[in-house]
């Protein structure tokens, strides 16, 4: 098998279809990400209002064909949970940048407008851009 022969990898609204994201994210960047290699990960937020409102209103579960609460995701993350994770797999991260998959729901504005406060509840997605923490050396 090859071995640490990638500058970037890619691993987008995958950690959430995972039984153990932290040990695949471990081997995954031990394995194959060539020292200095960065990995971009992304995941769909547990806190957007679109999963929260109909679980606080009507106390709504439902698992849909696809989004956050798309039938084969196994774990759900918001920023806090999302980054202890990423940070448990030995991954330092350099930055986070929150999207929104709705375009038409303009929560650019619509966050402004809030002077931020509602910010997590507008974020439909978290990108991180990671690399293995030097710290923790390689982890097993």
């Amino acid at each position: 098998m090859k071995t640490n022969w990638v500058n970037l990898i890619l691993m987008l609204d995958v950690p959430e279809h995972l039984v153990d994201p932290w040990n695949v994210l471990r081997r995954i960047q031990n394995i194959h990400l060539k020292p200095g290699g960065k990995m971009i990960i992304s995941l769909l937020n547990a806190r957007h209002f679109t999963y929260v409102m109909p679980l606080m209103l009507y106390g709504e579960f439902s698992y849909q064909e696809r989004g956050i609460l798309d039938k084969t995701h196994l774990r759900f993350f918001k920023r806090k949970s999302g980054t202890k994770m990423l940070r448990d797999a030995g991954l330092s991260i350099e930055k986070v940048k929150c999207t929104s998959l709705d375009k038409s729901l303009n929560s650019g504005k619509l966050n402004a407008l809030t002077l931020g406060i509602f910010s997590e509840f507008l974020t439909s997605q978290f990108i991180y851009l990671a690399s293995p923490d030097q710290a923790q050396g390689k982890n097993r």
